[in-house]
């Protein structure tokens, strides 16, 4: 266990006041509870990254070397080649279809190949951290890159994705929320509102382009409150029922209490 402070108010509930929020921290309640309690209550230290996950960071973490000017187009392949063995280092689930690994790698290089940068937009921002209030509750996050239309001049709000789709527009609409949330912040800092939130689901080299809209909008801010209200009325955390999920995606896959039908009581 971590020695950090137990985040438990004095009548035994989630101390919800106290803790800063973001996308992930209430997203990642719904997905496994149990697991969420470990990092969020227990503030636990041993948590284990994913194969998908430390892929993502790889691919993002080139893209804001490339916005930021720290990397050229041209560098971008090797950059992926050199440093997916030492950042990948854990498995792939298996798929007796497809060797994963091989598939990522691939699919990695095909598209920092044909690659066209951002030169359509002015690059505000990259990896801007946003705090805002909302509510009684303190947020926070970061956004990939903020740029501006050059044909209109209106901001976008753009978010790197190595998800090959949404599965549905219900999924989709989950995903937007952060965005959504992101845009109180362009509001507050920038004066306006985003016209579009954009995807850009790298690995198939698509975009999913969402536009603003203001009732959507406050729709996240809603889910955001209800969330922090259900968290706050929590004292049973289960395991997640998926075993897929549960056996190779969750950060406390390897604990020894996380498996079916385990609930954590606090």
């Amino acid at each position: 266990m971590s020695s950090k402070k137990i985040m438990i108010d004095k009548n035994g509930f989630v101390d919800v006041k106290n803790m800063t929020w973001s996308f992930s921290r209430l997203n990642s309640f719904y997905t496994c509870p149990y697991c969420w309690a470990m990092n969020y209550i227990f503030r636990r230290e041993d948590s284990m990254q994913n194969a998908f996950a430390q892929y993502g960071t790889l691919c993002h973490e080139i893209l804001e070397k490339f916005a930021k000017n720290q990397l050229m187009i041209w560098d971008l392949v090797d950059e992926f080649k050199k440093s997916f063995e030492f950042m990948i280092t854990n498995d792939f689930p298996p798929n007796k279809y497809v060797d994963l690994r091989n598939s990522y790698y691939k699919q990695g290089i095909d598209y920092f190949i044909n690659f066209n940068g951002f030169s359509n937009y002015e690059i505000i921002s990259v990896e801007e951290e946003v705090k805002l209030k909302i509510e009684d509750y303190e947020f926070t996050g970061f956004i990939d890159l903020v740029v501006r239309d050059k044909t209109d001049n209106k901001i976008i709000v753009i978010d790197h994705k190595s998800k090959s789709s949404f599965k549905n527009k219900e999924e989709q609409k989950e995903y937007a929320r952060q965005l959504y949330l992101y845009s109180s912040f362009i509001k507050q800092k920038y004066k306006e509102y985003p016209k579009q939130l954009k995807f850009n689901m790298f690995r198939k080299k698509k975009w999913v382009i969402i536009p603003f809209k203001l009732k959507d909008l406050e729709e996240a801010k809603e889910w955001m409150l209800k969330t922090i209200d259900k968290i706050s009325k929590t004292k049973e955390f289960p395991v997640i029922e998926d075993d897929f999920f549960g056996q190779y995606l969750c950060n406390f896959r390897h604990d020894e209490n996380h498996k079916k039908g385990y609930v954590l009581r606090i």
